[in-house]
């Protein structure tokens, strides 16, 4: 018997399944965290780069603060805060081997980040 609820499961289903299938046709990985499926394109990033949950290269909190506090904000001249127009910037991409390390950092101002993002 093909009931609505029935039917509703097997198109529930085939979206999950169409979901998995195809970032594996576009050559990436789908990496299971433990709590979230991370679906992540090894095109141009290195491999080994860990990520956090969303997908996203995982990022220091302690090496930004320490480069924060020997690099101040070009804007503001503060060590904390935001810093309007920056961004910190790794010379050598975290996608691409770079070390999230301070001496690794720079500052950026956004419209020279949004350039470089799109070469890397």
């Amino acid at each position: 018997m093909d009931t609505p609820m029935l039917r509703t499961a097997r198109a529930f289903l085939l979206v999950i399944a169409l979901l998995y299938a195809i970032p594996v046709e576009l050559g990436a990985t789908i990496t299971d965290t433990g709590h979230h499926v991370v679906t992540v394109s090894q095109s141009r990033a290195d491999p080994g780069v860990p990520r956090d949950h969303r997908g996203r290269v995982a990022r220091s909190a302690a090496a930004k603060r320490a480069f924060r506090h020997h690099h101040p904000c070009p804007a503001t001249g503060q060590s904390r805060g935001i810093c309007p127009g920056y961004v910190i910037d790794h010379v050598q991409p975290l996608t691409r081997g770079g070390r999230d390390a301070p001496e690794t950092m720079q500052w950026q101002t956004v419209q020279d980040a949004k350039i470089k993002d799109r070469t890397e």
